[in-house]
């Protein structure tokens, strides 16, 4: 096993695209949730050969299923797959590798009473349908860039690496996950060569029961109205129309004036159990991080400060932008980095070795409510060697 995975890699994607950028591929992913007109086909209901219709009632999304026709596709991963360098590797030096996917259930979907507008009525999105939602992946397939030498130059590089060293080295990232039920404390222990930072996230109490999605906060909701006349119709047979309005300021600052939804699985809040503002700080064997109660204002600049920022083949990331008023409500999440900055970019081990010690971690919060569900993921540096004869060995 030279990855094992993680639970909730799922979150953790999510948590990641929050506090650095979205690597989603609008054109062949699905980043945002559909209403009524899907943007992957133009209808969102796919019915026959020459029929595409927009979403109604509480049906579910429906594309192609053609043989060869294939409208989604994940170029991103974490773990082994997205993260180890060299990026080319020679398979012939291990044994046949074997890549497992493995699928979340029905939870993290959204089930809503109808595809209207938020406020319009008791069929809106934002309504509880009932939860029955369910997906499949047909059509699988694994695309693999694969490079061809003319001579035997790299081959006899890597042979002659092995003779005098005894092994190549391969650096990857491997996540750990934690999933609990947060009371001002929550303990987590890990054992890694190289601890890079831990990510946390909050979720409300239910997440995991497929619920109606929520809007963002911002964005637009029922209450903005226009009238057309109908096809045919004279100027007093008029169509009311309800276009939504943004909930900041009319008009829609910081790209507001559209709809954005979000799962409850995904919806990370920050919930208060009283009027006092939380604080919060992580410990590691009685070393606090940061040395203070932290506000939610300062771990987000904590984790500006910690996120990486630069990915090799693709340069800087464009930071993902949200409203403070958007990160507690919807976005809640942070990371502290413990290893040296930019350490990656150079490929370097350079965090918390925790495997000759009995670390004892905790995350510590005041002020926050009680009995809500917190995921912690810690991000370490692997290594796998390979030696002669296809011997393999990992330290994690």
């Amino acid at each position: 096993m030279i990855a094992q995975g993680a639970n909730e890699i799922n979150v953790f994607n999510h948590i990641k695209k929050l506090l650095t950028c979205d690597k989603c591929d609008v054109a062949l992913g699905h980043p945002e949730i559909v209403r009524e007109k899907s943007y992957v086909d133009g209808g969102g209901d796919y019915a026959t050969s020459s029929t595409v219709a927009i979403l109604a009632t509480t049906k579910n999304e429906n594309y192609r299923q053609d043989a060869g026709q294939q409208p989604f596709m994940i170029k991103n991963f974490e773990s082994f797959l997205g993260s180890v360098f060299p990026t080319i590797i020679d398979t012939s030096l291990l044994s046949d590798l074997v890549l497992t996917f493995y699928l979340a259930g029905n939870e993290v979907l959204t089930s809503s009473a109808g595809p209207a507008l938020s406020g319009t009525g008791s069929l809106d999105i934002v309504d509880v349908g009932t939860g029955t939602a369910s997906y499949a992946i047909k059509d699988f397939s694994l695309i693999c860039e694969t490079l061809g030498m003319a001579d035997s130059v790299m081959d006899n590089l890597v042979q002659s690496r092995i003779s005098s060293v005894g092994y190549i080295e391969l650096l990857y990232k491997t996540y750990y996950s934690f999933n609990d039920t947060h009371s001002g404390t929550t303990r987590f222990t890990i054992a890694s060569q190289s601890l890079d930072r831990v990510w946390v996230a909050f979720r409300d109490s239910g997440y995991d029961t497929q619920k109606a999605p929520v809007v963002v906060a911002g964005h637009k909701v029922s209450g903005a109205f226009t009238s057309a006349t109908s096809a045919g119709a004279s100027y007093t047979q008029i169509v009311t129309q309800d276009i939504g309005k943004p909930q900041y300021d009319i008009g829609g600052m910081l790209d507001t004036n559209s709809e954005k939804y979000r799962g409850v699985y995904y919806n990370f809040k920050e919930q208060l159990s009283g009027s006092t503002p939380p604080t919060y700080q992580l410990s590691f064997n009685g070393s606090l991080i940061p040395q203070f109660k932290a506000s939610a204002e300062n771990m987000l600049t904590i984790s500006r400060n910690s996120v990486p920022t630069h990915e090799m083949g693709s340069g800087l990331y464009p930071l993902t932008e949200f409203s403070l008023d958007q990160y507690k409500t919807n976005f809640f999440c942070f990371c502290v980095r413990l290893n040296l900055p930019q350490s990656e970019e150079n490929r370097e081990i350079s965090g918390c070795d925790t495997r000759g010690i009995s670390l004892n971690a905790f995350l510590q919060t005041t002020g926050f409510a009680t009995s809500k569900n917190v995921v912690i993921f810690g991000e370490c540096s692997s290594t796998l060697r390979i030696s002669a004869g296809k011997m393999i060995d990992i330290i994690f």
